[in-house]
């Protein structure tokens, strides 16, 4: 399967569909899903504006109000997350995750669904140290500080993540905390000169982040929030730091916004990250170790490429120094890809590997999007992911809120013949690609695309909802890991018998994926669909299939009502007065139906 990723969204849906357009013209292949990851700003009208985290002159509507509407249709499948500027209300009535528009599914604030078997994670948000352990108390009209913790991601999340078995792709708006010592750091560095002291702090990045990269070892890592493109390679196993390594420090959240004006200032503690299963049950997320040593204060150096809030600049607390790395990991060669792009993705096929794309903002010159090849588990021995091709496009003319976007011209890579393993060349430019490089073709028959839900995950949430905090200090007493599994194992047959139609006290046989069951459900659906037209092939008939397309329980809905035109009075425009002020709370349809199918109480909805 052909996966477009992109970086930060910012409202430009318009360019990104253009571009991939572009790309699939240029390289004769069909792209099958697109994910963003984060800093989508899903602003369906202006009121939505008002919820959004940034400065008055960076509110502007974008595009997305039009595939809303109904306006535009979105060409392919888009599964996003959430980022820290966006439409935080939109984004609360879908919290387990919903169709946000037509084509458009938001995976929640934390959630995992399957796109033909390819299982695909993902948490929205960004970390911030202090609201980590709080519940969701922000409610409707949010305050200054409501409005930027409402996007920090919780421990509740992270736990709940935590369970999940292997997911091939992951997607996260935040990088985990020390990826960057996983790929070419001196490139890094020479292009964001401004990292250099988050870097040398051990700030950078999200510690749960990379605390789930070691316990989840998903094939594909996607993230965005810095405003760079940057690979890396994580190896899993002995000589490689092992699974599930305690990561401290903490990010102040510097990279993009500082929003701690309205936070109690406290002092900085080791961020707990989730632990891998071992003989002796542990927490999920560990004990936080003693209080560090009173800190020493440094000034920040300015990101000139962040969104920043003139009014929360602060200084920057220094954590404990991050563990040192294991340097028994071998060094990664570098080699050219298929397509001519020199990586390090390439040269570890078959070893037990998480690869880490970051990406641009979607803007002209920028590397904001590239295409990969997934493979599902199992197809024929290619479980392996590798690095699609990714040419300059010319300008087109059907872009309506900015110039067509183009990849940027590259530096030449570091020389791979000198390798260390904390390093990893930058791509090549389109001009010095290989003419040779062959060009992806499209596959003989293009699949159909079927967004279904994770039974896994649905187990999880069912497990975990009662523990879900909605206050602000409201103390949970998370169960132990070894009762937190055995809660989702138990929930899991649950599942399979109420929603994918297993038997009676029967546990799914299949994996995870459910591949056995999805294979089984098309000749079931192939036998009983007979003489219902070509829609009814391939669809769900009966109890029993092993799968469960999102769409037969959530249907998109529009909630709030979209853009308000400019009122004319003569030759003067006014706008509606209600236009900057926070709207009401909706709740969504998707939601509750989301709630009655897993059987759970709707706490989204606090309106009831």
């Amino acid at each position: 399967m052909k996966i477009a990723i992109e970086g930060c969204c910012h409202g430009a849906l318009d360019d990104i569909y253009a571009y991939i357009s572009t790309l699939e013209s240029q390289n004769n292949y069909k792209v099958d899903l697109l994910l963003i990851c984060g800093d989508f700003q899903a602003m369906r009208n202006e009121r939505d504006l008002a919820c959004m985290a940034v400065p008055d002159k960076y509110k502007k509507l974008g595009t997305f109000w039009k595939y809303y509407t109904g306006e535009k249709k979105a060409p392919l499948l888009t599964i996003i997350i959430g980022g820290n500027h966006e439409a935080s209300n939109y984004f609360w009535e879908l919290y387990h995750g919903g169709w946000i528009a037509p084509n458009m599914y938001f995976l929640g604030h934390a959630g995992c669904v399957q796109v033909n078997g390819i299982r695909i994670a993902g948490a929205s948000g960004i970390f911030k140290p202090h609201d980590f352990n709080h519940g969701h108390w922000e409610r409707l009209p949010y305050s200054p500080g409501a409005m930027r913790s409402i996007y920090h991601i919780r421990e509740y999340n992270i736990r709940r993540l935590s369970l999940l078995t292997q997911p091939q792709i992951f997607l996260s708006h935040d990088w985990p905390q020390g990826i960057e010592h996983h790929g070419d750091l001196s490139s890094l560095l020479r292009r964001k000169p401004f990292f250099r002291q988050d870097v040398e702090r051990g700030v950078l990045g999200s510690p749960p982040m990379m605390g789930l990269l070691r316990v989840l070892r998903p094939r594909w890592w996607f993230a965005a929030h810095l405003h760079c493109r940057f690979e890396a390679v994580v190896l899993h196993g002995e000589g490689a730091g092992g699974r599930g390594v305690k990561v401290e420090g903490t990010n102040p959240d510097e990279i993009v916004i500082d929003d701690n004006e309205f936070d109690v200032p406290s002092q900085p503690q080791p961020v707990p990250v989730p632990s891998v299963p071992t003989p002796a049950p542990s927490p999920v997320v560990p004990t936080p170790a003693p209080a560090p040593a009173p800190p020493v204060v440094v000034q920040r150096e300015r990101n000139p490429d962040e969104i920043l809030l003139e009014d929360e600049e602060e200084d920057v607390v220094i954590p404990p120094p991050p563990p040192v790395a294991s340097s028994s990991a071998p060094a990664p060669r570098y080699t050219s890809g298929p397509t001519g792009r020199l990586s390090i993705f390439d040269s570890h096929q078959g070893q037990n590997v998480t690869r880490f794309l970051a990406l641009d903002k979607c803007l002209p010159r920028r590397n904001f999007l590239e295409v990969v090849d997934v493979y599902p588990p199992g197809e024929g021995g290619l479980e392996e992911s590798r690095l699609g091709e990714s040419t300059q496009p010319q300008p087109t003319s059907d872009s309506t809120s900015q110039s067509a976007p183009s990849q940027p011209s590259q530096s030449a890579p570091s020389h791979p013949s000198q390798p260390s393993p904390t390093s990893q060349p930058s791509p090549t430019s389109p001009s010095q690609a290989p003419q040779s490089a062959p060009t992806p073709s499209p596959s003989p028959t293009q699949p159909q695309i079927k967004l279904t839900y994770d039974p896994e995950w649905l187990a999880i949430t069912r497990a975990f909802n009662p523990y879900m905090p909605l206050s602000r200090d409201q103390p949970v007493t998370y169960p132990d890991e070894a009762m937190a599994r055995e809660m989702v194992r138990r929930e899991r047959v649950w599942v399979g018998r109420v929603v994918f139609g297993e038997g009676e006290g029967e546990e799914s046989k299949d994996n995870v994926n459910g591949e056995e069951g999805e294979e089984k459900g098309k000749e079931r659906g192939e036998s009983e669909g007979k003489g219902d037209g070509e829609e009814g092939k391939g669809r769900e008939k009966v109890k029993g299939k092993g799968i469960k397309y999102v769409e037969d329980c959530q249907t998109f809905v529009m909630t709030a009502p979209g853009p308000t035109p400019d009122l004319q009075d003569g030759n003067k425009k006014r706008r509606d007065p209600l236009s900057r002020q926070q709207p009401p709370y909706y709740p969504n349809p998707q939601t509750a139906a989301f709630c009655a199918m897993l059987e759970i109480e709707n706490k989204v909805d606090y309106t009831r």
